[in-house]
Protein backbone atom coordinates (compact mmCIF):
# COMPACT_ATOMS: atom_id res chain seq x y z
CA UNK A 1 0.00 0.00 0.00
CA UNK A 2 1.40 3.67 -0.99
CA UNK A 3 2.24 6.22 1.79
CA UNK A 4 1.09 9.42 1.41
CA UNK A 5 3.89 12.05 1.38
CA UNK A 6 3.03 13.15 5.51
CA UNK A 7 3.19 9.52 6.67
CA UNK A 8 6.90 9.46 5.23
CA UNK A 9 7.64 13.10 6.61
CA UNK A 10 6.25 11.34 9.50
CA UNK A 11 8.51 8.05 9.03
CA UNK A 12 11.61 10.92 8.48
CA UNK A 13 10.93 12.64 11.42
CA UNK A 14 10.62 9.76 13.50
CA UNK A 15 13.66 8.00 12.20
CA UNK A 16 16.14 10.90 12.64
CA UNK A 17 14.44 11.53 16.48
CA UNK A 18 15.44 7.84 17.37
CA UNK A 19 18.54 8.41 15.41
CA UNK A 20 19.11 11.45 17.45
CA UNK A 21 18.13 9.39 20.80
CA UNK A 22 20.84 6.39 19.99
CA UNK A 23 18.07 4.25 19.09
CA UNK A 24 19.53 3.31 15.87
CA UNK A 25 17.46 -0.45 15.24
CA UNK A 26 14.31 1.23 15.27
CA UNK A 27 15.77 4.60 13.02
CA UNK A 28 17.37 2.41 10.42
CA UNK A 29 13.52 0.46 10.23
CA UNK A 30 11.59 3.92 10.09
CA UNK A 31 14.34 5.54 7.28
CA UNK A 32 14.28 2.62 5.53
CA UNK A 33 10.71 3.22 4.73
CA UNK A 34 11.28 6.32 3.33
CA UNK A 35 14.22 5.82 1.58
CA UNK A 36 13.27 3.14 -0.41
CA UNK A 37 9.89 3.99 -1.28
CA UNK A 38 9.07 3.88 -4.71
CA UNK A 39 6.72 6.72 -5.29
CA UNK A 40 9.43 9.03 -3.39
CA UNK A 41 12.04 8.15 -6.00
CA UNK A 42 10.24 8.75 -8.53
CA UNK A 43 8.76 12.16 -7.09
CA UNK A 44 11.39 14.95 -8.90
CA UNK A 45 9.80 18.10 -6.60
CA UNK A 46 11.04 15.69 -3.58
CA UNK A 47 14.70 15.19 -4.42
CA UNK A 48 16.13 16.95 -1.46
CA UNK A 49 13.76 15.17 0.94
CA UNK A 50 14.81 11.67 -0.45
CA UNK A 51 18.71 12.71 -0.37
CA UNK A 52 17.74 13.90 3.27
CA UNK A 53 16.42 9.83 3.76
CA UNK A 54 18.89 7.97 1.82
CA UNK A 55 21.76 10.25 3.86
CA UNK A 56 19.94 9.67 7.49
CA UNK A 57 19.36 5.18 6.53
CA UNK A 58 23.46 5.16 5.71
CA UNK A 59 24.42 7.08 9.19
CA UNK A 60 21.74 4.39 10.70
CA UNK A 61 22.97 1.48 8.75
CA UNK A 62 26.63 2.46 9.74
CA UNK A 63 25.55 2.67 13.63
CA UNK A 64 24.11 -0.86 12.55
CA UNK A 65 27.48 -1.76 11.50
CA UNK A 66 26.40 -2.62 8.23
CA UNK A 67 29.02 -0.57 6.61
CA UNK A 68 28.20 -2.02 2.60
CA UNK A 69 24.72 -1.11 2.48
CA UNK A 70 25.98 1.97 4.66
CA UNK A 71 28.26 2.84 1.36
CA UNK A 72 25.80 1.90 -1.13
CA UNK A 73 22.51 4.82 0.61
CA UNK A 74 25.46 7.37 0.77
CA UNK A 75 26.39 6.79 -2.24
CA UNK A 76 22.68 7.11 -3.28
CA UNK A 77 22.16 10.28 -1.47
CA UNK A 78 25.64 12.10 -3.07
CA UNK A 79 24.40 10.94 -6.44
CA UNK A 80 20.68 13.14 -5.73
CA UNK A 81 22.29 15.71 -3.80
CA UNK A 82 25.27 17.05 -6.88
CA UNK A 83 22.63 18.15 -9.43
CA UNK A 84 20.88 20.37 -6.36
CA UNK A 85 24.01 22.45 -5.85
CA UNK A 86 23.64 22.11 -2.36
CA UNK A 87 27.43 23.14 -1.58
CA UNK A 88 26.78 22.68 2.03
CA UNK A 89 24.97 19.46 1.97
CA UNK A 90 27.30 17.74 -0.31
CA UNK A 91 30.21 18.56 2.22
CA UNK A 92 28.23 16.64 5.43
CA UNK A 93 27.61 13.90 3.21
CA UNK A 94 31.29 13.62 1.74
CA UNK A 95 32.11 13.57 5.91
CA UNK A 96 29.90 10.61 6.26
CA UNK A 97 30.82 8.86 3.61
CA UNK A 98 34.47 9.49 4.75
CA UNK A 99 33.25 8.21 7.86
CA UNK A 100 32.02 5.48 6.40
CA UNK A 101 34.81 4.62 4.14
CA UNK A 102 37.30 4.77 7.41
CA UNK A 103 35.32 2.34 8.84
CA UNK A 104 35.20 -0.29 5.75
CA UNK A 105 39.18 0.24 6.03
CA UNK A 106 38.76 -0.80 9.32
CA UNK A 107 37.07 -3.98 8.96
CA UNK A 108 39.51 -5.12 6.43
CA UNK A 109 41.91 -4.71 8.52
CA UNK A 110 40.89 -6.32 11.16
CA UNK A 111 39.63 -9.27 8.71
CA UNK A 112 43.16 -9.24 7.44
CA UNK A 113 44.59 -9.57 11.09
CA UNK A 114 42.61 -12.27 11.59
CA UNK A 115 43.59 -14.15 8.79
CA UNK A 116 47.28 -13.34 9.72
CA UNK A 117 46.53 -15.23 13.21
CA UNK A 118 44.55 -18.16 11.76
CA UNK A 119 47.92 -18.77 9.85
CA UNK A 120 50.55 -17.81 12.11
CA UNK A 121 48.61 -19.81 15.49
CA UNK A 122 49.20 -22.43 13.35
CA UNK A 123 53.32 -21.97 13.40
CA UNK A 124 54.59 -24.77 15.86
CA UNK A 125 56.29 -23.36 18.89
CA UNK A 126 59.49 -25.08 18.44
CA UNK A 127 59.83 -23.39 15.10
CA UNK A 128 60.00 -20.47 16.42
CA UNK A 129 62.43 -21.52 18.84
CA UNK A 130 64.72 -22.66 16.43
CA UNK A 131 64.85 -19.86 14.16
CA UNK A 132 65.12 -17.09 16.64
CA UNK A 133 68.39 -14.87 15.99
CA UNK A 134 68.12 -13.37 19.16
CA UNK A 135 66.38 -13.74 22.66
CA UNK A 136 64.96 -10.11 22.10
CA UNK A 137 63.35 -11.43 18.61
CA UNK A 138 62.50 -15.18 20.61
CA UNK A 139 60.44 -12.87 22.98
CA UNK A 140 58.82 -10.94 20.15
CA UNK A 141 57.76 -14.02 18.23
CA UNK A 142 56.33 -15.76 21.35
CA UNK A 143 54.45 -12.69 22.17
CA UNK A 144 52.62 -12.75 18.67
CA UNK A 145 52.42 -16.24 18.27
CA UNK A 146 50.31 -15.95 22.08
CA UNK A 147 48.40 -13.15 21.05
CA UNK A 148 47.57 -15.26 17.78
CA UNK A 149 46.39 -18.45 19.99
CA UNK A 150 44.08 -15.66 21.77
CA UNK A 151 42.55 -14.55 18.39
CA UNK A 152 41.42 -17.86 17.18
CA UNK A 153 40.29 -18.79 20.63
CA UNK A 154 43.24 -21.53 22.05
CA UNK A 155 43.45 -20.06 25.74
CA UNK A 156 45.38 -23.03 27.20
CA UNK A 157 47.87 -22.38 24.73
CA UNK A 158 47.83 -18.96 24.56
CA UNK A 159 48.65 -19.05 28.56
CA UNK A 160 51.57 -21.66 27.83
CA UNK A 161 53.04 -19.44 25.39
CA UNK A 162 53.00 -16.19 27.32
CA UNK A 163 54.59 -17.40 30.03
CA UNK A 164 57.35 -18.46 28.02
CA UNK A 165 57.48 -15.43 26.14
CA UNK A 166 57.32 -13.56 29.33
CA UNK A 167 60.42 -15.82 31.16
CA UNK A 168 62.88 -14.77 28.19
CA UNK A 169 61.74 -10.84 28.66
CA UNK A 170 61.97 -10.85 32.15
CA UNK A 171 65.64 -12.87 31.40
CA UNK A 172 66.68 -10.44 28.85
CA UNK A 173 64.73 -7.25 30.65
CA UNK A 174 62.64 -6.21 28.05
CA UNK A 175 60.17 -3.97 29.26
CA UNK A 176 57.81 -4.41 26.01
CA UNK A 177 58.05 -7.62 26.04
CA UNK A 178 56.88 -8.57 29.50
CA UNK A 179 54.20 -5.97 29.69
CA UNK A 180 52.38 -7.33 26.67
CA UNK A 181 52.80 -10.40 27.64
CA UNK A 182 51.40 -9.09 31.04
CA UNK A 183 48.45 -8.28 28.94
CA UNK A 184 47.66 -11.43 27.01
CA UNK A 185 47.77 -13.26 30.51
CA UNK A 186 45.24 -10.96 31.59
CA UNK A 187 42.91 -11.29 28.67
CA UNK A 188 43.56 -15.49 29.27
CA UNK A 189 42.88 -15.23 33.00
CA UNK A 190 40.40 -12.44 33.12
CA UNK A 191 39.45 -13.78 37.19
CA UNK A 192 42.97 -12.75 37.94
CA UNK A 193 43.14 -8.97 35.61
CA UNK A 194 43.36 -6.74 38.46
CA UNK A 195 46.37 -8.38 39.51
CA UNK A 196 47.92 -9.18 36.38
CA UNK A 197 47.62 -5.21 35.33
CA UNK A 198 48.96 -3.90 38.37
CA UNK A 199 52.33 -6.04 37.90
CA UNK A 200 52.66 -4.95 33.98
CA UNK A 201 52.08 -1.25 35.19
CA UNK A 202 55.02 -2.04 37.86
CA UNK A 203 56.91 -2.84 35.02
CA UNK A 204 56.40 0.29 32.57
CA UNK A 205 56.60 2.51 35.38
CA UNK A 206 59.92 1.35 36.42
CA UNK A 207 61.01 2.16 32.81
CA UNK A 208 58.47 5.14 32.44
CA UNK A 209 57.06 3.56 29.11
CA UNK A 210 54.06 6.33 29.35
CA UNK A 211 52.79 4.21 25.90
CA UNK A 212 52.70 0.98 27.22
CA UNK A 213 50.97 2.52 30.42
CA UNK A 214 48.55 4.03 27.97
CA UNK A 215 48.24 0.56 27.13
CA UNK A 216 47.74 -1.03 29.90
CA UNK A 217 45.17 1.49 31.22
CA UNK A 218 43.08 1.25 27.98
CA UNK A 219 43.05 -2.81 28.80
CA UNK A 220 42.07 -2.06 32.30
CA UNK A 221 38.94 -0.22 30.47
CA UNK A 222 38.06 -3.73 28.48
CA UNK A 223 38.07 -5.01 31.95
CA UNK A 224 36.30 -2.48 33.83
CA UNK A 225 39.36 -2.25 36.04
CA UNK A 226 40.50 1.11 37.79
CA UNK A 227 43.97 1.43 38.02
CA UNK A 228 44.90 4.56 40.14
CA UNK A 229 45.92 8.04 38.47
CA UNK A 230 48.73 8.63 40.55
CA UNK A 231 50.32 5.34 39.18
CA UNK A 232 51.17 7.22 36.18
CA UNK A 233 54.82 8.42 36.09
CA UNK A 234 55.27 12.13 37.15
CA UNK A 235 57.04 14.56 34.15
CA UNK A 236 59.78 16.72 35.42
CA UNK A 237 60.49 20.45 33.81
CA UNK A 238 64.09 20.61 32.68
Amino acid sequence: MARTVEELAQHLLQGAAKLNEGHVAEATALLKVVATDPDLQHASDLTDVRARACSLYAQALLGMDDVEEAEAWIQEALRITRPLGDMDGLRVLRGLHSEIMQRKKERQTQADEHVRSIALAEMPVHEIVANARSPYELAQRLVERAQAAVEVGRLEEALSIAQQAQSVAVEHQMTRERVLAHIILARVEPHKAQEILEAALAVARQDHEVQLIALIAKTAKLFDLQLEPHELPHRTSS
